[in-house]
């Protein structure tokens, strides 16, 4: 009889649960996301961060995401079959999410990614532009 130990809880832990009850082994889900096997696995193992891939890993696996950031408790999705809105506190969800993910950014990476969010809301203006001006990119 094989021995199995609990997956910690953690986000790996949790995305290790999610694939399992999902019937997937760590290639197969590394196949449907384009990485490999052993990326999932490092994952899973909290060797590496899983922001980067959290949506697309929300998604294979039919989970929220604040499940797999460990924001919440029960995997499964709202209603409306949306991963990323879950809780009652959308917003806080997504704001935190995007915090991390900005925070993995170089930081002229992170000011050209501010100044493209602040032009989509329309409220670019030339005294913002001026006063934060855009650097070069890299390269």
């Amino acid at each position: 009889m094989p021995v199995t130990t609990e997956a910690p809880d953690t986000a790996g832990g949790r995305l290790r649960k999610a694939r399992e009850r999902m019937g997937l082994q760590q290639i197969e889900l590394g196949r449907k996301l384009g990485v490999s096997g052993s990326y999932i696995s490092r994952i899973e193992r909290d060797l590496v961060k899983i922001q980067p891939m959290v949506l697309r890993l929300a998604e294979a696996l039919d989970v929220s995401v604040d499940y797999l950031l460990v924001l919440r408790d029960t995997p499964q999705r709202d209603a409306t079959g949306t991963a990323l809105y879950e809780s009652t506190q959308d917003e806080l969800v997504a704001l935190r999410l995007l915090r991390m993910v900005i925070d993995e950014l170089p930081p002229a990476e992170r000011v050209r990614l501010i100044h493209f969010l602040i032009k989509q809301t329309g409220i670019y203006k030339e005294t913002f532009q001026a006063r934060n001006p855009v650097p070069e990119p890299l390269g």
